[in-house]
């Protein structure tokens, strides 16, 4: 380099061109130490640390004490007319109220008042609670009241007790206008005249296995009782949780077997679902939509150039195709929503079965509609053949237009 140059270096200070980082807001490099589990949290203005939590202790000690499910001891079934509030408090603190302690006189009152709130007349209040004693689950109903300087709250939970015997147990607190705290307890029972079966058959599906369903129906020995109460003529009912009353059943009694029925409202606005279920070591269930068994919408959307992948998607894999098929086994109709909306406006197409095929040992199925509509399959619609192999796990298509 020339001598003017060099003097031109010479004359730069040492260190003058060393890079340094800035230190300010949103420059700052990741801190030392950390290890493996850990993550970066907030520390300070523009500066991450080290932590192990996601959130805050105290927000996850509330997240824990969010409760959906409130399990009683089955202890609880012991409390009578005669338990005194120290035997039922005893019951309430074996449930986990967050930080509420039910053994003082204002705990046990504020979760009744909660309760009696929550299931009672305030219909702007809303609870997702479910209540078990035991394993048992439980009809839930609640009171509020309040006249002149006196409170009374109850909480009402109504279970099985015994096979077909619907247990009501009423927890009742009162508070005067003297502080002055009691509580008591009262007990009835349904008559001989009737009997109830538990929630599970409200949810049962007509696919399930018959060690299911069996299950549901209380085993062995539980269908022995049911066939007797339907032989006897009782009044039977299925048992409910939650603020849904009970639910009727209808009876047959042959010579060699029994059946019940009983509807079942949908949660959407699609009917109602008839259930007759066989009560027999070998049952059985038919499941019968009143206004249709409703079909997936892609299914309007399907072509004879349709993939194992979108037929499958279409009727909701293996498990769907069952569904489908069985509930044509059962005499459903079938249609296809094609648009969303109130009952009154929901345009639909409806599906006539023309085959309908399973084949328990192999585990193939074939379904086939009629149905005709613009659009419909690609056209105006015709007949859909649609089938399962269940060895290579594929669905295939045929499409006669119309």
């Amino acid at each position: 380099m020339t001598v003017s140059d060099k003097n031109k270096l010479d004359s730069i200070a040492t260190g003058a061109n060393k890079y340094i980082h800035p230190t300010t807001s949103g420059n700052k490099h990741i801190p030392a130490g950390g290890a493996s589990g850990n993550i970066l949290r907030w520390g300070s203005d523009g500066t991450a640390v080290w932590g192990k939590e996601v959130m805050s202790e105290s927000d996850k000690k509330k997240l824990e004490q969010v409760k959906t499910i409130v399990s009683f001891s089955h202890t609880f079934e012991n409390l009578t007319e005669t338990s005194t509030a120290d035997d039922i408090k005893a019951e309430f603190k074996k449930v986990n109220f967050s930080d509420i302690d039910v053994s003082s006189d204002e705990g046990l009152m504020y979760i009744l008042i909660a309760y009696g709130l929550a299931y009672g007349d305030d219909q702007s209040i809303n609870t997702n609670d479910q209540i078990f004693i035991g394993n048992k689950s439980c009809l839930v109903n609640g009171s509020y009241i309040q006249e002149g300087t006196k409170t009374t709250a109850t909480l009402e939970l109504s279970y099985i007790h015994n096979p077909g015997k619907l247990r009501t147990t009423i927890i009742t607190g009162t508070i005067d206008e003297t502080n002055t705290y009691a509580f008591s307890c009262k007990v009835t029972e349904s008559g001989d005249d009737e009997y109830y079966l538990p929630y599970d058959l409200a949810t049962i599906t007509s696919t399930e296995s018959k060690e299911n369903i069996l299950s549901k129906l209380g085993g062995s020995e539980g269908v022995k009782k049911i066939s007797n109460a339907i032989y006897k003529g009782k009044k039977i009912f299925i048992e409910s949780y939650g603020m849904v009353g009970k639910t009727p059943v209808s009876s047959l009694n042959f010579i060699i077997q029994s059946w019940i029925s009983y509807a079942v409202p949908t949660t959407t606005n699609e009917g109602t679902n008839l259930i007759y279920v066989k009560v027999s070591s070998n049952p059985e269930v038919k499941i019968v939509h009143t206004y249709g068994y409703k079909l997936p919408v892609e299914f309007f959307a399907l072509q004879s150039s349709s993939t194992s992948d979108e037929i499958s998607t279409a009727v909701d894999g293996e498990e769907g195709l069952k569904k489908i098929v069985k509930a044509a086994q059962d005499g459903n109709r079938f249609w296809i929503e094609t648009n969303k909306g109130d009952l009154a406006s929901i345009q639909r197409v409806d599906l006539m079965v023309v085959t309908c095929y399973r084949d328990n040992s192999t585990g193939d199925m074939t379904i086939g509609f009629f149905g005709k509509m613009a659009y419909l399959w690609g056209g105006m619609g015709g007949i859909i053949l649609i089938s399962y192999i269940k060895s290579s796990n594929t669905f295939t298509i045929d499409i006669l237009e119309a």
